[in-house]
C-alpha cells in the first residue's frame, strides 16, 4: 500500500516493531514519574523541574552524540543508549518496589535518561537513511517512525492510568525496562550496509556543522521555527496533571486521557504525512501546523469541560508532530549526507532540548499568574511567530 510503502524493506520493518513497542513503556514511564512527583510532593515547580531535568541533557549532549554519529557507527551508538536506558528502568522500578524512593530520585534518573535520549534521538534519526534502500521512500519512512512514536504516546499514557491505578507506578517502570529488550534484539538483527562511505573524515566536529546549518538559509529558517514551537507549546505536557486533579478532579487515569487525545492528534498528523511526497508540499503545511498548534493550545488553557479540553489537545498535537515531522523530512532530504548527523542533532536541541527551558519557565510562571494563563499566553506568541514567519521567510522567498 502506498501508505505504507516503507515496509517494503526489511530493516525498516524491524526498527519500526522493535522501537514501537519500546515507545510503548517509555511514555508509560513518563507518565507514571509526572503522577508520581505530583502526588510525591504536590508541587508545580517540581513537576515542571523534573521535566526539565529530563530533557535539557538533550540540548547539552545532542551536538555531541551528532558529530559522534557522524564519525562512528550509528548501529552501535544506539545499542549502547538503549542498553543504558533499559538499565535506568529497572533501577526506577526497584526504587519504588522497596519503598526507597524520594523525589530526588525522580530528577536525578530523568537526568540520567535525558543523557541517554540526547544520544539516542539523533543517531536514530541519522540512522534512518539507512534502513530504506529506495531514497524515495526516506519521506515515508520518517512519517511511520514518527506514527510509531505518536501511537506509543496515545496508547503509553492509557496503559500507565491503568497500571497506576490498579497496581501502582512500579509496573509501568518495570514494563518500560523489560519493553527495551524488544529494540535491542531488533537493532541486533538488522543488516545494515557498510557506514564507511556515511562518515565524515574531512568535515570537522560540532563547530564545522553548526557553520553549515548557520549559513543555510532553508536549514536555519525551518529550525528557528520549530524552536519556536518547542519553546512555547510542547511545555504544556508538564502541567497536565494540574489539569487532571484541579480543573477536572479527577486521578491518573484522566491524565491519561488528556496525554492520549493529544497522542490522537499527532497520529493524524502523521497518517496525513504518510502520503506526502515532495518537499514543496512539506514546506506549505509547516506554518500552517505551528499556528494549529498555538490555537489548540489557547482553546485548552482555560477549558473547563474535558470534552473540549481532550479535542484542543488532539489539535496541540496534530499541530506539534506535523511541524516537526515535515521539518524533519525536509532535512533529511536536503542535508549532505557528511553533515547528517550533526544536523539531526541540531533538530532535535530544537525539538526537543528547548522544551526543558519551556517546562522550566511555564512551570515557574504558573505559580506566578496561574496555568491557564501562562499557556494562554504561550499559545499566543506561537501563533504570532507563525504568522511573523510565514511573512518574512516564506512570502520572501516566493516573491525573490
Amino acid at each position: 500500500m502506498e501508505y505504507i510503502r516503507a515496509f517494503r524493506h526489511r530493516n525498516f520493518r524491524l526498527f519500526f516493531i522493535g522501537q514501537g513497542l519500546s515507545l510503548i513503556g517509555t511514555w508509560a514511564q513518563q507518565a507514571a514519574m509526572s503522577w508520581l512527583v505530583y502526588q510525591m510532593t504536590n508541587s508545580i515547580w517540581l513537576l515542571g523541574l523534573t521535566m526539565f531535568a529530563g530533557q535539557i541533557p538533550i540540548l547539552l549532549f545532542a551536538p555531541l552524540a551528532g558529530a559522534w554519529s557522524d564519525h562512528l557507527s550509528k548501529r552501535w551508538l544506539l545499542l549502547w543508549s538503549q542498553v543504558l536506558a533499559m538499565l535506568q528502568a529497572f533501577a526506577l522500578a526497584g526504587l519504588v518496589y522497596s519503598g526507597l524512593i524520594k523525589s530526588w530520585h525522580l530528577v536525578v534518573m530523568a537526568t540520567l535518561l535525558g543523557i541517554f535520549t540526547a544520544f539516542e534521538i539523533p543517531t536514530r534519526q541519522a540512522l534512518m537513511v539507512q534502513l530504506v534502500d529506495d531514497r524515495k521512500d526516506l519521506p515515508n519512512a520518517i512519517a511511520l517512525n514518527s506514527f510509531a512514536v505518536n501511537s506509543a504516546k496515545l496508547i503509553g499514557p492509557s496503559v500507565a492510568g491503568l497500571l497506576i491505578s490498579l497496581v501502582g507506578e512500579q509496573m509501568c517502570f518495570l514494563l518500560n525496562g523489560v519493553s527495551y529488550l524488544v529494540i535491542i534484539f531488533t537493532i541486533l538483527a538488522m543488516s545494515l550496509r557498510s557506514e564507511a562511505q556515511t562518515r565524515s573524515v574531512k568535515h570537522g566536529g560540532i563547530r564545522e556543522g553548526l557553520v553549515y546549518a548557520t549559513t543555510n538559509r532553508n536549514i536555519r529558517s525551518v529550525l528557528l521555527l520549530l524552536s519556536l514551537v518547542s519553546l512555547g507549546v510542547a511545555p504544556y505536557i508538564g502541567l497536565l496533571p494540574v489539569y487532571a486533579q484541579k480543573t477536572f478532579h479527577g486521578d491518573a487515569r484522566v491524565l491519561g486521557m488528556l496525554m492520549s487525545c493529544a497522542g490522537l492528534g499527532a497520529l493524524l498528523g502523521n497518517i496525513f504525512l504518510a502520503t506526502r511526497r515532495h518537499n514543496q508540499e512539506f514546506k506549505r503545511v509547516t506554518t500552517l501546523a505551528g499556528l494549529c498548534a498555538g490555537v489548540g493550545l489557547m482553546g485548552f488553557s482555560y477549558s473547563t469541560r474535558l470534552w473540549l479540553s481532550m479535542a484542543t489537545l488532539a489539535l496541540v498535537g496534530c499541530g506539534i508532530v506535523v511541524t516537526a515531522v515535515s521539518i524533519n523530512t525536509m532535512l533529511q532530504t536536503t542535508v549532505k549526507s557528511e553533515f547528517r548527523g550533526r544536523i539531526m542533532s541540531f533538530y532535535t536541541m530544537a525539538y526537543l532540548g528547548l522544551a526543558p527551558v519551556g517546562s522550566l519557565m511555564e512551570g515557574a510562571l504558573a505559580n506566578t499568574i496561574g496555568t491557564p494563563t501562562t499557556l494562554f499566553i504561550a499559545g499566543l506568541v506561537c501563533v504570532i511567530g507563525a504568522l511573523v514567519f510565514r511573512r518574512v521567510v516564506y512570502v520572501r522567498q516566493d516573491q525573490a
